[in-house]
């Protein structure tokens, strides 16, 4: 009579675990994966109000340009201008945030940085953010740095200032910078 009974109870678990309920589970646990899992759309084509006269076709671009134009404000805010010279390609054109523009041998430039940097006793930089960037339809690239920076004049006079920069390098050596500034009121 045991027997008959472990036999019994043998055959009712193996009915309940092959029966059409393993199947609804299998099937429900599908349905919570696909409900989980982000919806793919379709991509379309996006209409822009304009088009870009430079580009618009951008991907990001090498981690170590980033790393170059970060090295150079470590050094102009510690004034060691000369030892930037290597970041730096044979012609540099500068558009700085006044509207002048420079275009001359990067010794030309640290000479005029040199100037530049020896009116501050201090000048700080604190990085907001930066982005490497490759123009896919140019070949070119570029990082974009956001900081704020923070000057101390000889004679003791701080002021500060956001700036936005835009440096081109080429193999790996900076040949354009634009700047934009924006000055900080005193409170």
């Amino acid at each position: 009579m045991k027997q008959l009974l472990l036999f019994a109870i043998a055959i009712i678990l193996f009915e309940a675990c092959s029966s059409s309920g393993t199947g609804d589970a299998t099937k429900d646990s599908t349905q919570t994966l696909a409900a989980v899992e982000p919806e793919k759309k379709p991509e379309q084509a996006i209409s822009y109000p304009y088009t870009a006269v430079y580009s618009s076709d951008f991907k990001i671009g090498d981690a170590q340009n980033a790393k170059t134009v970060l090295d150079l404000y470590k050094l102009f805010d510690a004034g060691s201008i000369a030892e930037m010279r290597p970041s730096f390609a044979d012609t540099v054109e500068f558009t700085f945030s006044d509207g002048s523009h420079f275009r001359n041998s990067s010794d030309s430039l640290l000479r005029m940085v040199t100037k530049l940097r020896g009116a501050f006793k201090t000048i700080n930089n604190k990085v907001i953010a930066w982005i490497p960037i490759h123009a896919n339809d140019k070949n070119e690239d570029f990082v974009l740095i956001w900081a704020t920076e923070i000057r101390t004049s000889n004679k003791g006079v701080t002021d500060s200032s956001e700036l936005h920069e835009g440096w081109r390098l080429k193999n790996g050596k900076i040949d354009e910078v634009f700047q934009y500034e924006q000055k900080i009121k005193k409170k």
